[in-house]
């Protein structure tokens, strides 16, 4: 999906700032959507420019003013036929499956140390997903987004814990324990998540 009509869906709900939906943006999608919103005032600009936001400055006493765009007319109907015409790209992009891919060529302990690094990502993505997600209000379809989300993350997980030792092995002809095991990740995972919805 481009970035103009990512912009308009996110405000699809409501109004918002410039910081507010690349927040939105950074909080909710950027595990899963390959788009960089490094543009976005420039993008704000030319979305208002042609038609499809309105732009309301707001004051503000005690920090600079801010603008909140809203959807116009055309911008909704642009957003709406986003979400209907575009087709989604489904793809995996990952350094860590292309460098692994090279296992032969490494020494064990890089492996081993490129593993417990996708391990730990997964496990922040996790935490992250808990704390996204901990609003009361969520929608079916945010629930099942979450689900969705949680379970890819989850069966990686569980993937590369039940075969980063065959890896291993049919790398140098031994078993060692210097992973965590799935459950384990899981609950550091769970503890990091009600630390952070805690605070």
């Amino acid at each position: 999906m481009k970035v103009k009509d990512m912009i308009l869906c996110l405000l699809l709900d409501g109004p918002l700032s410039g910081y507010d939906i690349k927040k939105k943006y950074e909080m909710t999608f950027t595990d899963y959507i390959d788009v960089a919103l490094n543009n976005i005032y420039t993008a704000l600009i030319d979305l208002d420019d042609a038609g499809f936001l309105e732009c309301e400055r707001v004051d503000q006493n005690s920090r600079p003013n801010k603008k909140l765009y809203n959807l116009t007319a055309l911008g909704r109907r642009t957003a709406i036929s986003a979400l209907l015409h575009v087709e989604p790209r489904q793809q995996i992009t990952s350094d860590f499956l292309f460098i692994i891919s090279f296992a032969s060529h490494m020494p064990q302990t890089r492996v081993k140390q490129l593993i417990n690094q996708r391990l730990n990502q997964l496990s922040k993505m996790l935490v992250r997903q808990s704390v996204r997600f901990s609003s009361d209000e969520r929608t079916p379809y945010e629930i099942f987004v979450e689900g969705m989300i949680d379970a890819a993350i989850k069966a990686e997980i569980e993937y590369l814990v039940t075969r980063r030792d065959d890896l291993l092995e049919s790398k140098k002809g031994n078993k060692t324990r210097a992973f965590l095991n799935k459950e384990e990740i899981l609950e550091a995972a769970t503890v990091k998540g009600k630390r952070l919805l805690k605070q």
